[in-house]
């Protein structure tokens, strides 16, 4: 299958859903830029489009708030990490593991347990993936045509 039945489906998908304006605009962006300039998709807008398929606007608000504030470097990559107290971790693990199953995100457990502040930690934790730099990039670009603050 090539490119252009991929992104002709994916399109079809994203369009149908009423309640995903934002991801709309997103996705049309997107394909905006490629008409405009005749360039090839890269594997990871590739991956952003398959992903917008099963996005809620919701899914993108969180994504871009846990990008923006909730990412920590470590020597595995970018982490992220929420407060001990945060009011709204179930929502936002949801988009999380939206996340990874779309391949923005990857999740990991540690194997033999991370230390963390003294405690054994044996947690899944979620890291950033090369795609969601994409992802961010286009949500911001939507900015000017969408209010995603």
């Amino acid at each position: 299958m090539g490119q252009s039945f991929l992104l002709r489906e994916s399109a079809r998908r994203v369009t149908e859903n009423p309640t995903a304006q934002k991801v709309c605009v997103i996705y049309g962006l997107i394909l905006a830029n490629h008409l405009e300039t005749l360039t090839e998709f890269t594997h990871e807008e590739l991956i952003v489009c398959k992903a917008l398929e099963n996005a809620t606007d919701y899914d993108l608000k969180n994504f871009k708030e846990i990008m923006e504030n909730y990412l920590k470097p470590t020597s595995n990559g970018r982490r992220i990490v929420f407060p001990k107290d945060f009011a709204d971790i179930a929502a936002f693990t949801t988009t999380c593991d939206w996340c990874v199953y779309n391949r923005i995100f990857v999740s990991r457990t540690a194997e033999w347990g991370e230390m963390e502040e003294g405690i054994l930690d044996m947690s899944t934790y979620y890291y950033e993936a090369n795609p969601a730099s994409v992802l961010l990039d286009n949500i911001n670009a939507a900015r000017q045509t969408w209010n995603y603050g």
